[in-house]
């Protein structure tokens, strides 16, 4: 673990909070990895199945800091099903960072997801995030990052 967290830089996590059930944002820790990368669940609370493609388009936000981020567009493969059914949750991996992101190895991941790379400026200090999911937020989190 030590070797692990030493190779992913510093990501520590100073609060969690799961009063949003529906939406929840976890850290992830990955050897090598050059910025924060986050692990943002999406459970669908409608009562109707949920077009995986509109969860994707509508969850390209994150509040750092206070200031919000939002992402125009999608690019990606789209592997699994097409939709989101009631009760059940919509996982994607966020890397947070500026410039290009170096493929994961996500292999201790399970079930379907996708891994969205938002751009934004993450120097070494203190942080808070939050990620929205549709027209949800999740709780702020703060973390502290040492840099790749």
């Amino acid at each position: 673990m030590r070797a692990l967290t030493a190779g992913a830089g510093l990501l520590l996590l100073l609060g969690t909070s799961d009063s949003r059930p529906n939406v929840r944002a976890t850290p992830m820790f990955l050897k090598g990895q050059e910025w924060p990368a986050f692990v943002v669940q999406c459970t669908n609370v409608s009562e109707t199945a949920q077009s995986k493609l509109d969860y994707i388009c509508n969850s390209q936000a994150f509040r750092l800091d206070g200031e919000l981020h939002e992402r125009q567009g999608i690019a990606g493969s789209f592997i699994g099903s097409a939709e989101i059914p009631v009760g059940a949750t919509f996982t994607q991996v966020v890397l947070l960072g500026e410039g290009p992101h170096q493929p994961l190895s996500l292999g201790t991941l399970y079930g379907e997801y996708v891994v969205a790379s938002l751009d934004a400026r993450v120097t070494p200090g203190e942080h808070r995030v939050a990620f929205r999911c549709r027209s949800e937020w999740s709780d702020e989190m703060r973390f502290v990052w040492s840099g790749p």
